[in-house]
């Protein structure tokens, strides 16, 4: 029978806030969407916050072992719903600290054992309710723009461009709003260059 450690004090749930719009926005290259985004609740230190998940293919040891809880699949939400979420969220996932008897080591793997298991499973439920619930709209996600949509307040020489410039100039523009966008673009900068340079050559005729 393996031993337990000592009982563990009780958790008091920390919000950790997301402070950027963009900081659970991340999109790989060679993917048509973004990375998906959970709420997760450390159960070990009380902490709730929303993560991405880099890896497609696995999900972290502390998850698999039971120790985190991951709630979702969310979309790359801006920073005030995201946070407003983990508000909604806080009052079930205190609930579900306090439900907690102990963690443990077994076989060097965390355990954790609940005073109520069904309950906990219920808290758990409500929590996932919660993520799944009819509070997210389009303008909550953060979401690439298209290149109409981007450009669509702007005339050329708002971007250093004119009828004359050079496709040196048009490439140095495009890299230069690639890298300096405040919302992700749909394309890369290769797609970037061909808009502007088509953008530059309607001006000319």
């Amino acid at each position: 029978m393996p031993d337990k450690e000592e009982k563990m004090e009780k958790k008091q749930v920390i919000i950790e806030k997301v402070s950027a719009d963009n900081e659970l926005y991340e999109k790989y290259y060679n993917k048509n969407e973004p990375q998906p985004v959970y709420a997760s609740l450390d159960l070990r230190s009380g902490v709730l916050q929303c993560i991405v998940n880099y890896n497609d293919n696995a999900v972290p040891t502390d998850v698999f072992n039971g120790v985190v809880r991951w709630f979702g699949p969310l979309p790359p939400l801006k920073s005030k719903p995201a946070n407003d979420l983990l508000n909604r969220i806080a009052p079930k996932a205190q609930e579900l600290l306090d439900e907690i008897d102990d963690i443990w080591m077994h076989k060097g793997t965390l355990r954790v054992d609940y005073k109520d298991e069904e309950v906990a499973y219920q808290l758990e439920q409500d929590i996932e309710g919660i993520c799944e619930g009819n509070y997210i709209y389009g303008e909550d996600i953060y979401r690439e723009l298209s290149l109409d949509e981007y450009f669509e307040p702007c005339i050329l020489s708002d971007l250093d461009l004119s009828m004359d410039s050079s496709e040196e100039d048009i490439k140095k523009e495009a890299i230069n709003q690639y890298e300096n966008s405040d919302y992700p673009l749909e394309g890369d900068v290769d797609d970037l260059f061909e808009y502007l340079l088509a953008w530059v050559e309607s001006e000319r005729e």
